[in-house]
């Protein structure tokens, strides 16, 4: 049977959800925020573009908690379940007011007003996406095929111990790839010819799908002998850079040598921690129906919920 989904309706289940969905807001809104900034700033400084990033982030998880809290607030007064998009045409109508006020009262330059718009825009709608909804932030670091659809076989319980094998290499990729947007962004903003910017794009390209895919693999991984022969595939670049960085660092001590060495080295031993508690616990699929199963989903255990003929059947039956 249809349920309408409502705002907030994961609240009832997990309590304090829309702060987390706040915070999961706020930050990814920094980032972009941030990134949009040192798009436009061209600052050739990553020190100071990670400065940056850093104070645009923490700024967006704490609006985001704010945000959140007067969202949820305002839906326990009066009662009314709004939508996503109702959620974000009223983040749009209400930063555009606030800030036009503001900066007309305290005559900002329009400058100033112009890129406080835009950072509050660009934090405030994921926030008003996030919170309210049916997103689980918990689950970056719970989700996986290795934590949902896969018990350990002795024991019937989940394997806690494989999930948190996969949890390094998950945020060191996508980590990894953050940082090389932020190191990167300096690279777009100048003006170049096309044989140069097209190499910029296939080195991110390249870059960006071995991060992706590793962390993808992460969440929903094959089968084992799948994933070895795919890990050992995708690595073997990766530790072919780490030997021949690593000769020419005990060669001759070089600080850029030294960063190839650490990261790919990095990424290797985050594999393995990951192919190791993969590889290693014992799982097997859980329950399932099916409509090719021998058993009709009329027997299957513990259905909330009837068809319409069968509950009509019974009022007859009572009725008669």
């Amino acid at each position: 049977m249809y349920r309408k989904q409502v705002a907030f309706q994961l609240e009832r289940t997990v309590p304090g959800t829309f702060l987390m969905q706040g915070l999961l807001g706020g930050v990814l809104g920094g980032f972009v925020a941030a990134y949009i900034a040192a798009l436009a700033w061209k600052e050739e400084n990553f020190v100071m573009t990670l400065d940056l990033v850093s104070l645009a982030v923490f700024t967006g998880g704490i609006v985001g908690i704010i945000k959140a809290t007067i969202m949820r607030g305002v839906v326990y007064l009066i009662g009314i379940q709004y939508r996503a998009l109702t959620r974000v045409a009223a983040t749009i109508i209400l930063t555009c007011l606030s800030v036009a006020v503001a900066g007309r009262q305290a005559n900002f330059d329009p400058e100033f007003i112009r890129g406080w718009l835009i950072w509050a825009l660009v934090v405030g709608i994921p926030v008003a996406l996030l919170v309210g909804s049916q997103v689980k932030p918990w689950k970056l670091f719970t989700f996986g095929s290795m934590a949902t659809g896969e018990v350990d076989q002795r024991s019937g319980s989940k394997s806690v111990l494989a999930t948190l094998g996969a949890l390094p290499l998950r945020f060191l990729s996508i980590t990894a790839w953050v940082l090389l947007l932020l190191y990167l962004a300096p690279e777009f903003s100048r003006s170049r010819n096309v044989g140069e910017v097209l190499l910029v794009i296939l080195f991110l390209s390249v870059a960006g799908f071995y991060f992706w895919f590793s962390a993808y693999l992460t969440f929903r991984s094959p089968r084992k002998i799948v994933l070895f022969v795919v890990g050992a595939l995708i690595n073997f670049p990766i530790l072919l850079i780490c030997l021949i960085a690593l000769r020419e660092f005990l060669h001759e001590f070089n600080e850029k040598v030294f960063i190839y060495v650490a990261i790919s080295s990095s990424f290797l031993l985050a594999w393995i921690i990951f192919l190791v508690a993969r590889l290693g616990a014992k799982l097997s699929p859980g329950p399932s129906l099916s409509i090719t199963s021998n058993k009709s989903i009329v027997a299957a255990p513990n259905l909330d919920h009837q068809c319409l003929g069968s509950r009509f059947s019974e009022w007859q039956q009572h009725a008669a």
